[in-house]
C-alpha cells in the first residue's frame, strides 16, 4: 500500500506541516467517503477548490462531465480520440488508507471498449510560493496539480488521503478507431480500508467519424540532456556514445510525445554523426544516427506507423557551438536600422555546411525519408545585425537543399519592425517562428503561398496562453484554436525538460526570471521509482488543443469551414497583435481575451462534433 513515506517522503512532511497531502475524492457520499469528477480543464487544488480566474458556483454538485445528482460523469468523443476527467477522492474526517480505483468495461449494446483502455494517473501537488510574471497571467500563489504518476506502478496501485484533503485522480480514456458510434456505460469503484466502495457512473458517446493518426498542426517541443542525467542516465551528443539504456528512454518519450499529439525535437541539443575530416573531404558514418532516429523518421517506432512530420537535421548552425558551422554570432543587438556587417563567430564553416548538407540529403534520399518535413535551426532570436551570417548559411541552404525548412525564432525584434525584418529576411527564412507576444500576422502575409512555414512560440496572455505551472487550465489548450484562428502551420516551446533545480517536482522556480515551471511538460521519473519522463496535466491540455484542430480541419474539408471559424472566434475573441495592438512584450501581459469556463470550450467541441458527425455519408449522427 502506498503511503508515499517513500518516494514522496520529503513532499509529504512539508506538506503534513502545512495540512497539505495529496489524496482525495467527492461527490458521491457513502460513510464518510466521498467522490465526485471534473473536467480536464480545470485545476482543482488539494482543498478540492477549483484554482480558476472566475469564480463558479456549485462545481462539486455539477460541472462540465460531471452530474452530481446521478452521480454519472458524461463525456463524448471522436474514434481515435483521447477523452479525459479527474476523479476527486475526499479523506473526510478521518483520512482514507488503502485506496483503490478501477474502472470497468464500457458496454453497448452492440460492442464494449475495454477497461484496459483507461490509464489513470495520480496528481502530484506543487506549490508556488511567487506567481508567474513571464508568462502571465497567474492564477497566484499556492498549491498546484501536475505532475502525473502512473497508478499502474507497484507501488502506486493503492494509497492514502488525509483527513480534509482531497486527491486527484487523472483520467485518459483512449476510443479505438475501429468501435462502432454510440453511446456506452459503465462504472469507476473507488474502495478504501474498512469502507463501502464508492463508484460512479460513466457514460460516453462516441460520435461517428475518426480523428486522423497524423497531426496536421506541427508542435514541436526542445529536449534536452535533462531527459537522461534527470533520470540517472548518461548523456552524450555524439550518437555513436549514447547508451541502449538511454535509446530506451527516448523511444518511450518519443512514444509519449506521439500520444499527445506533439513532436519533441532537438534544436538545442542536436546530436552530432559520426564523421571525419572537413570542408570538401567531410564525411558521415550514419549507422549509429540511423540507429537513434531511424525509427521515428520511417514511423516504425509507433503504433500507427506515422512519421515524425517536424524533425531538426543534425546539421544546425544553434546548438551548442553550431555544427558543422556557426551563426551563432547572429545573437546580437536588437537595432534593425544598423547596417548588416559580418560579425566574428568561432565557428562559421561554410564549405563543411554544404558538404554536410549534400551527405544529409542523400542520406534521406537513400531511407526513402520525407526531407520536406526537415528543418535547420538556423538562429535563435537574432538582432539585427547578425542577419548576415543568417544569409551566409541561409544561401548554402537553399543551393544544397531547398526542400529543407530554414528556421529561425524571431523575438523582440519583429513587432514594430516585423515589416522590415521580413523584408530582409524573406527568402532566405521559410520557416518563421514568433514569439507569441511579438506576433504582426499582417507582416508574414503571402509567405505562406510561397511555401513557407509561419508560427509562433511562447509569449503569455493576453497574446496568447502561457506554459507556465500557475496558468489556469485552457492557457495551453488556447495555442491550437490560436493557429486555426490566424493560419499558423506551427508552434513551438523551445524545451519540455527543463528541470534545472534538484527537484523540480517540489521546487517550480526553475528560472532566473520571475515564473514557476517553465519549460516543464514532463518530469523525471527517478522520483517514483522509474527511469522514464511522466507526462503533466499541462501536456494534456495540449493533447485537448490539439485534437480539436483536428476537429476543425475535419469540419473545413467537409465544406463547413465557416462555421468552424466562427466557433473559434466565438471561444478567442482576441489574441496575437489583435490582443493589444501596437503593443508588445512582457509589460502588456494580462487576462487572455478568451473563453476561461471550461464548460464553454467543451460545448464548443460538441457543437463541432455533432456538425461533423451529421456531414457523415450514412447521416447516423452523433452518440
Amino acid at each position: 500500500m502506498l503511503r508515499f513515506e517513500t518516494a514522496f517522503a520529503a513532499f509529504l512532511v512539508g506538506m503534513v506541516l502545512l495540512g497539505l497531502v495529496p489524496g482525495r475524492c467527492t461527490g458521491a457520499e457513502n460513510r464518510h467517503f466521498t467522490v465526485w469528477a471534473a473536467d480536464p480543464l480545470t485545476k482543482i487544488g488539494p482543498k478540492g477548490k477549483p484554482i480558476v480566474g472566475e469564480p463558479v458556483k456549485g462545481y462539486k454538485d455539477a460541472n462540465a462531465v460531471w452530474d452530481g445528482s446521478e452521480r454519472t460523469v458524461r463525456i463524448e468523443a471522436a474514434r481515435n480520440e483521447y477523452v479525459a476527467f479527474q476523479v476527486l477522492i475526499e479523506g473526510g474526517g478521518q483520512g482514507l488508507e488503502g485506496v483503490n480505483i478501477s474502472p470497468s468495461d464500457l458496454k453497448s449494446p452492440d460492442a464494449h471498449i475495454s477497461a484496459a483502455d483507461f490509464t489513470l494517473f495520480c496528481e502530484y501537488y506543487t506549490r508556488v510560493t511567487t506567481p508567474s510574471k513571464s508568462p502571465a497571467y497567474s492564477l497566484g500563489s499556492g498549491w498546484y496539480p501536475d505532475a502525473l504518476i502512473p497508478l499502474d506502478l507497484p507501488k502506486y496501485r493503492s494509497f492514502s488521503v488525509p483527513p480534509a484533503r482531497t486527491q486527484g485522480i487523472w483520467v485518459d480514456l483512449h476510443v479505438p478507431a475501429d468501435v462502432p458510434a454510440g453511446r456506452y456505460s459503465g462504472e469507476i469503484a473507488v474502495s478504501a480500508r474498512d469502507r463501502d466502495p464508492v463508484r460512479i457512473k460513466v457514460a460516453l458517446g462516441v460520435w461517428d467519424f475518426v480523428l486522423p493518426a497524423e497531426s496536421h498542426l506541427r508542435w514541436r517541443v526542445g529536449y534536452n540532456e535533462a531527459l537522461a542525467t534527470g533520470n540517472g542516465i548518461p548523456f552524450d551528443r555524439r550518437t555513436s556514445k549514447v547508451t541502449k539504456e538511454f535509446l530506451d528512454l527516448e523511444l518511450d518519450f518519443y512514444r509519449l510525445c506521439r500520444r499527445h499529439r506533439i513532436i519533441p525535437t532537438t534544436h538545442y541539443t542536436s546530436p552530432i554523426p559520426d564523421h571525419s575530416g572537413k570542408g570538401g573531404d567531410l564525411k558521415i558514418d550514419w549507422a549509429s544516427y540511423d540507429r537513434r532516429f531511424g525509427r521515428y523518421l520511417d514511423g516504425s517506432a509507433f503504433e500507427d506507423g506515422v512519421p515524425v512530420n517536424y524533425f531538426c537535421l543534425p546539421v544546425n548552425p544553434q546548438s551548442y557551438g553550431g555544427w558543422p558551422s556557426s551563426t551563432r554570432g547572429a545573437r546580437v543587438r536588437l537595432d534593425t536600422a544598423a547596417p548588416e556587417v559580418p560579425l566574428a563567430s568561432g565557428n562559421v564553416d561554410l564549405d563543411s555546411l554544404r558538404k554536410a548538407l549534400e551527405l544529409t540529403v542523400e542520406h534521406w534520399k537513400e531511407k526513402g525519408w520525407n526531407i520536406e518535413d526537415t528543418f535547420i535551426y538556423v538562429a535563435d532570436e537574432p538582432g539585427g545585425q547578425g542577419y548576415h551570417l543568417i544569409k551566409e548559411h541561409a544561401r548554402v541552404m537553399q543551393e544544397v537543399a531547398p526542400r529543407v525548412h530554414r528556421n529561425v525564432a524571431l523575438y523582440r525584434v519583429f513587432g514594430k519592425n516585423a515589416p522590415d525584418v521580413v523584408k530582409r529576411l524573406r527568402g532566405y527564412v521559410n520557416d518563421w517562428s514568433i514569439a507569441g507576444d511579438y506576433m504582426q500576422r499582417g507582416a508574414l502575409e503571402g509567405l505562406r503561398e510561397r511555401g513557407d512555414w509561419v508560427g509562433i512560440y511562447q509569449g503569455s496572455a493576453p497574446f496568447e496562453g502561457g506554459e507556465a505551472l500557475d496558468m489556469d487550465g485552457v492557457a495551453l489548450v488556447t495555442w491550437p484554436w490560436i493557429a486555426w484562428m490566424y493560419e499558423l502551420d506551427t508552434l513551438f516551446i523551445y524545451n519540455s525538460t527543463e528541470w534545472k533545480r534538484a527537484d523540480i517536482w517540489d521546487n517550480a522556480r526553475n528560472q532566473g526570471w520571475q515564473t514557476n515551471s517553465q519549460g516543464v511538460l514532463f518530469y523525471p521519473g527517478l522520483k517514483v521509482g522509474v527511469k522514464h519522463a511522466l507526462p503533466s496535466i499541462r501536456l494534456k491540455q495540449m493533447r485537448r488543443g490539439m485534437q480539436d484542430y483536428e476537429y476543425m480541419r475535419l469540419l473545413a474539408e467537409k465544406g463547413k469551414k465557416n462555421l468552424a471559424d466562427s466557433i473559434a472566434r466565438r471561444i478567442i475573441r482576441k489574441a496575437l497583435q489583435d490582443a493589444s495592438p501596437g503593443r508588445f512584450g512582457q509589460r502588456y501581459f494580462g487576462k487572455g481575451h478568451w473563453e476561461h469556463n471550461a464548460a464553454h470550450w467543451i460545448e464548443a467541441r460538441r457543437e463541432m462534433a455533432a456538425a461533423i458527425s451529421v456531414s457523415q455519408q450514412d447521416n447516423t449522427g452523433g452518440p
